[in-house]
């Protein structure tokens, strides 16, 4: 947990299962943001983690959130362990998806 002046300003959570853990959720005030409460709460999981033995260590940001996956790749994630595909059905309106991940040579929107 992070603190200002007595008050949360963010937080972090470790689960950890055996040798595989994940960081979840990592929650900035946005007022805070871009001040490097997140990377701080994130090294923290990460030190936790090492400690007690953890070999992966698990994020799993939305994939349109292109601010977070960014944050996660500058702090050294950089492998995909796991993929999570969506079909929309018909009856609401059409989310906007944008066009650009290829995956073994198939495009997907996110």
């Amino acid at each position: 947990m992070a603190e200002d002046d007595g008050q949360v300003v963010g937080l972090c959570g470790l689960l950890v299962d055996a040798e595989e853990a994940e960081a979840e959720p990592i929650v900035v005030r946005s007022s805070y943001r871009s001040r490097g409460v997140g990377r701080r709460l994130l090294e923290r999981v990460i030190d936790e983690a090492k400690r007690r033995g953890v070999r992966f260590l698990r994020v799993r940001p939305v994939a349109r959130n292109v601010e977070a996956i960014s944050f996660f790749y500058d702090a050294g994630f950089r492998s995909v362990g796991q993929i999570e595909l969506l079909m929309e059905l018909p009856g609401r309106a059409r989310l906007r998806w944008k066009r650009g991940i290829d995956i073994h040579g198939h495009e997907f929107e996110y």
